[in-house]
């Protein structure tokens, strides 16, 4: 429900990518979170910073391998 709001609310304005990749980790749904924080590395989403690097629902993706190379693409060293 949620994940449908927020993006039909795309198509009127803006929605950060990683709020619906936070719906998608919560979820356990690792593509589609990856997806989204791809999306928001692309569109250089202000919340990228706060919310991957710190959230720990992101925990898991953090230490994925596509985790690191968001980190990369950032400008980032990934945390140990």
């Amino acid at each position: 429900m949620l994940r449908q709001e927020l993006l039909e609310r795309r198509s009127r304005g803006y929605v950060s990518p990683v709020s619906i990749a936070l719906l998608a980790a919560g979820r356990g749904d690792t593509a589609e979170t990856f997806t989204w924080l791809d999306r928001g590395v692309e569109a250089h989403d202000p919340v990228l910073n706060y919310g991957f690097a710190s959230q720990p629902l992101f925990e898991p993706f953090r230490r994925h391998p596509r985790g690191a190379a968001i980190f990369r693409r950032m400008g980032l060293l990934p945390s140990r």
